[in-house]
């Protein structure tokens, strides 16, 4: 593996297992591993395995540049950010890579999940988040009352530009997720609070006003160059149409 891919997987990855949602439950290791608390080893690559959600799309990618580290750093950008590896990716591969994963469990609903593919999906954590999980599907059947919406904002990777900062906390200014009856759609831009972890001293220095984050479940992830925010804004919006054009399962 590689320390930089290695890093950022755990950065983005950590907002949503501290809250119990992805990964191995009840470890702070990988928590311990992004701030540098534990050396990075085996240890580190074994925890990430065990992302069921996000280990197979990083798999897939690496097998689009023949590499046999799902770690790579070019890999784990693609997936939570998104680089020229989305491409890469051949169709059948992607395509039969939903039947495998999704095949057992969708039933009469594995349709729609592969139709994300011809309407333009892409192995990225998006794609996931939008076609994948229930969320979206129960926006569309207008069930769950606010929380879908609520969690497809926090699970989702989004971005802002820093306002302000004072310790911990940073004000960023960035476009909302919005949903009426035409579907998802990237609403204004809104100004709210999100937590800077000051362990991530890399991260933590660059968080600056006028600097552009990631943010995943209410945490900065990531400090963006503008090559990374044209990915990551360009990946939301497509995977934002195939959800609308494909319907996004009920998959529980």
């Amino acid at each position: 593996m590689t320390v930089d891919g290695a890093l950022r997987f755990a950065r983005f990855a950590v907002p949503p297992n501290a809250l119990g949602y992805c990964g191995p439950a009840g470890t702070t290791e990988l928590a311990a591993y992004r701030s540098g608390e534990l050396a990075y080893d085996a240890g580190l690559v074994e925890l990430a395995h065990a992302f069921e959600g996000a280990w197979p799309y990083l798999e897939l990618l690496a097998g689009a540049i023949r590499s046999d580290d799902p770690l790579d750093d070019r890999v784990v950008e693609a997936y939570w950010i998104g680089n020229e590896l989305c491409g890469r990716v051949e169709t059948n591969d992607w395509a039969w890579h939903l039947v495998d994963r999704f095949g057992p469990r969708a039933g009469n609903e594995l349709d729609r999940v592969t139709a994300g593919v011809e309407a333009g999906g892409r192995p990225h954590h998006a794609f996931h988040v939008f076609c994948v999980y229930p969320w979206v599907g129960l926006l569309r059947e207008g069930r769950g009352g606010r929380e879908p919406l609520d969690i497809v904002r926090q699970c989702h990777i989004s971005w802002g530009s820093v306002v302000d900062r004072i310790d911990d906390v940073a004000l960023i200014d960035g476009p909302t997720l919005t949903w009426d009856r035409t579907g998802l759609a990237r609403g204004p831009s809104e100004r709210r609070s999100v937590h800077v972890d000051r362990r991530l001293s890399a991260v933590d220095a660059a968080v600056t006003p006028g600097a552009v984050v990631a943010v995943h479940w209410g945490e900065v992830v990531d400090v963006l160059d503008g090559r990374q925010q044209i990915w990551l804004e360009r990946v939301t919006r497509d995977q934002i149409t195939v959800a609308n054009l494909a319907g996004a399962p009920l998959l529980g």
